[in-house]
Parts: structure tokens; C-alpha cells; sequence
């Protein structure tokens, strides 16, 4: 019937929004004052730096992107975040042109931009 159809319907999009939920979902919590270190490479141009600071600062535990250091392509962050690096990492993945790189010296946040 329409009613056991909807409520089919319904119980799907629950389970969904419940696993999207699990894994996105991150707890606020006090971070270092410093913030969290960020490094991202192949930042091509304005627009590049643009999209990736725009970005980070719509993610709404990021409180601030700030620019520490430019060094050709590559960009030196620090994030003023309320969420620990682990759990702004799981939020940088939503992002496809952020590629996740092995930790730098400061065991902060590594990414390559991707265009």
C-alpha cells in the first residue's frame, strides 16, 4: 500500500542520515590556542588560495584559516579550530581536491590541492 511505501521510504532515509551522521558528526572540544598546523601544496594561483581559504572557513567548527607562510605552490596554515586534528581530518575528506599526504615535521594536517 502508499502507506507502507512511504513508511518504507522513511525508515531508508532515517538509516541514511544516521550513518552520514556517525561518521561526519564531530563534538566540539577545546583545541591547543595555537591552532592546528595545515600545509597544502599545489596552490597554483589567487584562486587556488581563494577556494581552499573560503572553504576551510565555511566548516563551521573552523573558526579561522591563517596564513603562516607561502613558499611557492605551497601554503603554511594554522587552523583555529574547535575540533581536534583527527576530527577535522574525517571533515577535510569531504573535500576531493584536498589529497590526504603523510604527516610533515610539525605532525600537523598535510594535504596536496588537486585542480
Amino acid at each position: 500500500t502508499g502507506a507502507d511505501a512511504a513508511a518504507f521510504v522513511g525508515e531508508g532515509v532515517s538509516l541514511v542520515a544516521e550513518t552520514m551522521a556517525a561518521r561526519y558528526a564531530v563534538a566540539a572540544s577545546a583545541v591547543d590556542g595555537d591552532g592546528i598546523p595545515m600545509s597544502v601544496t599545489g596552490i597554483a594561483g589567487y584562486a587556488d588560495f581563494a577556494a581552499l581559504i573560503n572553504w576551510l572557513e565555511s566548516l563551521e567548527l573552523v573558526e579561522q584559516a591563517r596564513v603562516e607562510r607561502v613558499r611557492g605552490d605551497e601554503l603554511q596554515l594554522r587552523l583555529v579550530a574547535q575540533a581536534a586534528p583527527a576530527q577535522l581530518a574525517t571533515m577535510l575528506e569531504l573535500n576531493k581536491r584536498l589529497l590526504p599526504l603523510a604527516a610533515g615535521p610539525e605532525q600537523g594536517l598535510n594535504y596536496r590541492w588537486q585542480n
